[in-house]
């Protein structure tokens, strides 16, 4: 038996069931400090922290149950952004909060934003279409303000294991962006259509927190390394490529390093396609399942190179948890996993100048245990055990960059 941790504006125990459901009043600032209970990593600063809380403390539990850190890894910026998940079955609940909230004090600033995000869930909720070629959406915050949330992006997630229409994709876009030019639709047109078949496009980023004409962003999955030069000339990317820099990165790996794999492949695109490609690589989950960050003789070569500070590897290395805990909207039990997913480099000027860490917190149903009961403890004590994330399930989330 778990003894059920209660928050003091906890007035329903059970989250949202997708159709708007009773919310229970606890936000996601409760729910962090139950599962990061010794605080945000050493490279989260204080001013980050701030901005993290602000946005935490706004959103209500029930919207998600997934979200992204997204950290810069080298030591002259300090900003960090923050992605959060809408899954099918909380859309509904994400589309009521909206509308209730989009004048109030913290969204009115970017009511605009927050009403074409809306408008895209009703297209996803109706249009057949739409539901069957979007996975999920996210929501990305990128521009911290301070004491009220920062303005947001949208990432749609589009199924990979079948192709999407350039139709649908443009659709999408103008359901966030109503006056997108003809020639900015006819570049995203012919970007997906001139695809590969063995590449798919996994989300499409429409850079709402941006200013007006900010690139579109196409991240496409299914690169194969050898052949990442070879789709940047058919796409038209100008000028210097980044396959001969990304494999000299792995070249001198030995065989008991492990370094990650190209997940996606991220491409700016306006009238034109930008010179810029962002490189996503995924780090191995199963090292993480133990608790283990393999790929932390990688990140020293990173380091060796200046793209990432050597003081922040303990800090990453350190991330890879889970743990069992009652969160205060609930009666049963879930589990929380965290874990670094993946790296971004981003290649610009005809080099690798930047690179940015992302660590997921996922919580999900918690199997029923096989162990015996643990002690009751004080509702004032945040009950969480830690344990090998691969006794539970394992769910796949891609994510914004």
């Amino acid at each position: 038996m778990y003894e059920r941790v209660r928050g003091p504006s906890m007035s329903a125990p059970a989250r949202s069931n997708g159709d708007g459901g009773i919310p229970s009043g606890v936000t996601w600032r409760t729910a962090l400090e139950l599962l990061m209970p010794h605080g945000w990593p050493t490279m989260v600063t204080e001013r980050a922290q701030a901005d993290l809380s602000t946005i935490a403390g706004a959103l209500p539990v029930e919207l998600t149950r997934a979200f992204y850190g997204e950290v810069r890894l080298s030591g002259d910026d300090d900003q960090t952004d923050v992605s959060l998940e809408i899954a099918r079955t909380e859309r509904a609940a994400w589309r009521h909060w909206i509308d209730a909230q989009a004048m109030s004090a913290s969204l009115a600033p970017d009511a605009d934003a927050w009403r074409a995000i809306s408008r895209l869930l009703v297209l996803w909720e109706n249009d057949r279409a739409l539901d069957v070629a979007i996975r999920e959406l996210w929501i990305e915050f990128d521009r911290p303000s301070g004491c009220r949330v920062s303005a947001p992006s949208c990432f749609i997630g589009f199924h990979t294991t079948r192709p999407v229409s350039a139709a649908v994709v443009v659709r999408c876009a103008m359901s966030l962006v109503p006056g997108l030019s003809v020639a900015r639709r006819a570049r995203l047109r012919a970007s997906v259509q001139a695809l590969p078949a063995s590449v798919a496009l996994g989300q499409l980023g429409v850079l709402l927190a941006r200013e007006d004409g900010a690139p579109m962003r196409l991240c496409l999955a299914g690169v194969q390394a050898g052949a990442l030069d070879a789709l940047c000339q058919r796409l038209g990317v100008p000028g210097a490529h980044p396959q001969h820099a990304l494999q000299s990165l792995r070249a001198g790996c030995g065989r008991a390093e492990t370094a990650p794999i190209l997940d996606y492949v991220d491409l700016d695109v306006t009238e034109h396609v930008l010179p810029r490609v962002g490189l996503e690589l995924r780090c191995d989950r199963r090292e993480q399942a133990r608790g283990v960050l393999g790929e932390r003789a990688w990140l020293h070569r990173l380091a060796s190179v200046e793209l990432v500070s050597a003081q922040w590897i303990d800090a990453l290395a350190a991330w890879p948890q889970g743990m069992r805990v009652v969160l205060p909207h609930q009666f049963w039990p879930s589990l929380a996993l965290r874990r670094l997913n993946h790296i971004k480099l981003l290649w610009e000027y005809g080099r690798l100048c930047s690179a940015k860490g992302y660590c997921l917190l996922r919580v999900v149903d918690a199997p029923p245990r096989r162990t015996p009961a643990v002690p009751s403890v004080p509702t004032s004590v945040a009950r969480h055990r830690s344990f090998p994330v691969n006794r539970s399930r394992d769910v796949r989330a891609t994510v914004p960059s």
